[in-house]
């Protein structure tokens, strides 16, 4: 009766290897930029346009009178 449960796991631990082989190779291969790299690139862009808001609507609200 153990022996499907045997033949069961076996297999699965066949698969979690080859599917940590995959996204190792995958991991290896990849050469898009990582996420960290984007947050920063997103993060300078979004100050950026801040400034111009700020610099564009502070004559309209009267600062430096």
């Amino acid at each position: 009766m153990n022996a499907p449960f045997d033949l069961r796991h076996d297999q699965d631990e066949a698969d979690t290897a080859a599917a940590r082989e995959m996204i190792a190779r995958f991991r290896a291969e990849s050469d898009e930029p990582s996420g960290v790299l984007a947050l920063v690139f997103g993060m300078v862009i979004g100050a950026t346009m801040m400034l111009a808001l700020c610099l564009f609507f502070a004559p309209m609200l009267g600062a430096g009178q």
